[in-house]
């Protein structure tokens, strides 16, 4: 078309400038007309939605996530086309639960010409939609690295222990903890306080109640210390059972200002049955094996010293009926 034009301008040369305004005038006309009578394609990649969706529910796999949209018709017409005005959605109103199956893909047009052909490439999608469940679990350090020599590491804490995780069943159901981010101690001569990010890496689909936890990572000098064994007994515990400690005493590792030692007498270990619903713990059985933390006491409110550590902090406990 422009070589169309340069001949027109060429046989006008040497003539009259109106009849070349004209002349150009139409040759510009009828190539605009011939252009946008032209036929055009465009292609968009549409991510695909989905409608009523139960709140308690959500989709943990999709066979693809976008699908391509081929919009066919005159070029002058598919200016004004944009993927925005392409939806692909899938119906979830009534969902197998815990299945993967098939799902039309359904197609939503808005400003479209008639003369306007769209088509996706696939018709059909793979789906699997879970209930969302919601689990309290535990968090764990994750500690690294060897601390300085005649150190070592007391009690590790973590702010909050355990958090909520949320997402589908197929997930959370086999959960029961969740480690931090590494933490470093090599060469560590003091205590260390950070705030820890999760690792999350491999839940997708996951959310916790918590981005990070504070951990609070005690480093000791063996020089300020000292170990005590201390017998385990039971308190609050119900009549008509007899129990049994899979470890009879707990080592207590005690850090005391007083000017006197500790002595093991100062000090109480014990396993509190005061929580304990010995009725459902029972329900059709005899006994029973259940894991309980051994709390630490000193016997003296004048007793200024700090526990720093416990081995083991839960012991395991046997409980028959009589």
């Amino acid at each position: 078309m422009i070589q169309y034009i340069q001949s027109k301008l060429e046989r006008l040369s040497g003539r009259d400038v109106i009849p070349k305004a004209v002349s150009l005038f139409l040759a510009i006309t009828l190539w605009a007309y011939v252009s946008n009578s032209k036929m055009g394609e465009l292609k968009f990649k549409i991510p695909v939605s989905y409608e009523h969706l139960p709140a308690n529910m959500m989709v943990s796999f999709i066979s693809h996530k976008t699908i391509t949209a081929t919009v066919q018709g005159k070029n002058e017409y598919l200016k004004n086309i944009h993927f925005k005005n392409i939806k692909a959605t899938v119906d979830l109103k009534n969902p197998e639960i815990g299945k993967t199956r098939k799902y039309l893909v359904h197609m939503v047009k808005k400003g479209f010409p008639e003369n306007i052909k769209v088509s996706f490439n696939r018709k059909m999608v793979d789906i699997t939609v879970e209930m969302i469940i919601y689990k309290k679990i535990r968090v764990i350090p994750k500690i690294f690295g060897n601390v300085k020599k005649d150190f070592f590491v007391g009690k590790i804490t973590v702010e909050p222990e355990f958090i909520l995780a949320e997402g589908p069943q197929s997930m959370i159901d086999g959960m029961q903890s969740v480690f931090t981010s590494d933490i470093s101690i090599a060469a560590a001569e003091d205590n260390i306080i950070k705030d820890v990010d999760l690792n999350v890496k491999d839940y997708k689909g996951v959310s916790f109640s918590e981005p990070n936890v504070r951990v609070t990572i005690p480093i000791i000098k063996y020089g300020n210390l000292y170990r005590l064994e201390v017998p385990i007994v039971f308190k609050n515990t119900a009549g008509g059972f007899t129990y049994q400690l899979s470890e009879p005493a707990v080592k207590v590792y005690v850090k005391s200002t007083d000017k006197r030692r500790l002595m093991v007498d100062d000090i109480e270990a014990f396993v509190d049955f005061s929580k304990v619903n010995m009725k459902n713990l029972f329900k059709n059985k005899k006994s029973a094996v259940r894991k309980f933390p051994v709390k630490i006491l000193f016997k003296s409110k004048d007793i200024t010293a700090d526990v720093i550590s416990t081995a083991p902090e839960n012991v395991q406990v046997s409980i028959l009926k009589k």
